[in-house]
């Protein structure tokens, strides 16, 4: 799985950019796959691992193998300050992914289900993965 900081999510959640095209509709698929359409017919396909398919609407596609880096090592932290940092983090990874999905709440759900019962800090860097991959634009 394609690991991102969270100083690129931030930035890539925050920078303007006025020549980017922004999808039209982003999916979350029960197997982990995230589908972003765009205005022009374009779509981009990101696997669970990280592999990315381009189909465009004129024809032709590209694929990108993804790549993968350990799992991340939260900070040594004493435990309960851990935990509050932890839950922080995450419920603000969750508040932007429901953002994104406030037109698709059944992708939402199954984005839920697929996290579910995972470690804290798996699904903080599954969060971050997946805004990261909500907010690409074209």
């Amino acid at each position: 799985m394609k690991t991102r900081s969270a100083l690129t999510v931030a930035f890539v959640l925050c920078a303007p950019c006025l020549f980017a095209v922004q999808p039209s509709k982003r999916d979350f698929a029960a197997n982990g796959t995230v589908t972003l359409s765009y205005p022009n017919g374009d779509r981009l396909q990101v696997l669970r691992d990280g592999t990315e398919t381009w189909t465009y609407a004129k024809g032709g596609g590209s694929r990108e193998s993804g790549s993968s880096a350990p799992e991340p090592t939260p900070p040594a932290l004493p435990e309960a300050q851990l935990k509050r940092w932890a839950e922080g983090v995450s419920g603000s990874l969750m508040a932007a992914i429901e953002s994104l999905f406030a037109d698709n709440k059944a992708a939402l759900q199954r984005y839920k289900a697929y996290e579910a019962n995972k470690p804290m800090t798996q699904m903080i860097d599954m969060r971050a993965n997946l805004l990261y991959n909500l907010t690409r634009d074209h």
